[in-house]
């Protein structure tokens, strides 16, 4: 805040002197009195002075518009005259086409002959001529030396008709037919490899 009055009061007259006038304020410079003091001319003119200056300043931009759309228009102007002629289009020359046919290839025909094939039959054995035992009432027949066989048995009696298998010292070893009065069947004999004889008990014929 700015003070308007002096810096130092004035010192007071000596005692019986006349006093004197009182000193005069001094006017203050225009940049230190208080905007609001200022007169109505003084407003005016600074509004005055704003706006030329506003003014003057578009002005000037405007000319510096339009001084640059000038040059550019200029360059572009310049490059269009400058461009080369376009170029003409050579002749296109078209290749000949050459068509080249490849050799046929005759592939040769080979003919496999079928694969004969030969079958070998195994040899046959011949079934072994049966053997055949008959009789009538009880007796002893003595067997082959042979392995398991198969015997087809008949009898016509009436009674008991019974055949046991011997080994090898006439024990009696399997009871293979054991029925009363007739009889046909069949049944195996030498099971057990050690059948030597069959011994028979019949009161009529019978076959084996």
């Amino acid at each position: 805040m700015t003070d308007e009055s002096p810096a130092f009061p004035p010192p007071p007259p000596p005692m019986g002197a006349p006093a004197a006038p009182p000193a005069a304020t001094p006017a203050l410079p225009w940049y230190r009195r208080r905007w609001w003091k200022f007169p109505a001319w003084a407003w005016l003119t600074a509004a005055v002075v704003l706006i030329a200056a506003g003014a003057a300043g578009g002005a000037k931009k405007d000319e510096d518009n339009a001084s640059a759309d000038t040059t550019v228009e200029s360059v572009a102007d310049a490059a269009t005259t400058d461009a080369p002629p376009t170029a003409t289009d050579a002749p296109t020359t078209e290749a000949a086409t050459t068509t080249t046919v490849a050799p046929t290839t005759t592939r040769a025909t080979t003919t496999t002959r079928a694969t004969t094939t030969t079958t070998t039959s195994p040899p046959t054995t011949a079934a072994p001529q049966p053997i055949v035992f008959s009789g009538r009432g009880d007796d002893v027949v003595n067997l082959p030396d042979t392995d398991l066989m198969v015997a087809t048995i008949s009898h016509s009696g009436r009674s008991n008709f019974v055949i046991w298998a011997l080994g090898f010292d006439l024990q009696e070893t399997d009871l293979l037919v054991n029925v009363i009065g007739g009889y046909s069947g069949r049944v195996p004999v030498n099971m057990n490899a050690d059948t030597m004889s069959l011994q028979v008990e019949a009161d009529g014929d019978w076959t084996i």
